[in-house]
């Protein structure tokens, strides 16, 4: 198993190739998108690509601790692309995210549909 991965696409979109969710990953994670979303101007739109082909994705109680101290812009538009053939994941993700109160324009896709989670990111 390799390291978990964070870039940004030649098309703008920050992806996380999640190839581990050691404690350290997820705060490596943290740390990166917490930076990148600190640098955004009023009226942005931050596209978030999770790939989670290689393993499942990292505890949501565990990412939402190392991501408690950002906040949130209203006037930041977040659009949030899963690869995962994990269907509970998806389930799991949707109830916690509208308990934990982070919106996101979110949608998830099958292992075989990159290149559709790509183009409905960069929709506008």
């Amino acid at each position: 198993m390799g390291k978990t991965t964070f870039d940004v696409l030649d098309n703008g979109i920050y992806r996380a190739y999640w190839r581990s969710h050691n404690t350290e990953e997820i705060q490596a994670y943290a740390e990166w998108f917490s930076d990148a979303y600190s640098q955004l101007s009023s009226g942005s739109t931050i596209r978030v690509l999770h790939d989670y082909r290689e393993i499942n994705a990292p505890p949501f109680n565990r990412l939402k601790e190392a991501m408690k101290n950002l906040k949130l812009k209203d006037d930041i538009t977040l659009r949030v692309a899963h690869i995962s053939d994990d269907f509970v994941y998806q389930l799991i993700m949707q109830n916690a995210t509208l308990v934990a109160g982070m919106n996101a324009n979110r949608k998830f896709f099958k292992s075989s549909e990159e290149a559709k989670a790509i183009e409905w990111l960069l929709e506008t």
